[in-house]
């Protein structure tokens, strides 16, 4: 049987510039399978009408902090750091976050 040497694949992330004091760069990775489901099942929610805001809001601060979390820095981002985001900076995080899983997944072995 043929040899599988997956160090040869690049890993992809997406540079993220934090608005902490310090403009701390993380790289953030491309989930992995269960995080996907999870982003499908945000935009399900998010797009139905009978979503509230209350709801939308929270699943919104915990989406982006699993984003911000997934990055190869290994750094820990807390709720207290997302909840400072405004609302519309948040979707515009995940609004970036899936056009790079989608460039990402349209070419996975570059």
């Amino acid at each position: 049987m043929q040899s599988f040497d997956m160090s040869v694949f690049e890993q992809k992330t997406w540079e993220f510039t934090l608005n902490d004091k310090e403009k701390t760069k993380l790289h953030l990775l491309k989930p992995n399978m269960g995080f996907l489901i999870e982003l499908e099942r945000f935009i399900k929610v998010k797009n139905s009408k009978q979503s509230n805001l209350e709801r939308i809001t929270a699943l919104t601060e915990d989406i982006v902090l699993k984003i911000l979390n997934n990055n190869l820095e290994n750094k820990e981002i807390d709720i207290d750091f997302i909840k400072k985001i405004d609302f519309d900076l948040q979707i515009l995080i995940i609004n970036l976050y899936f056009q790079f899983v989608e460039e990402v997944m349209a070419n996975p072995n570059s």
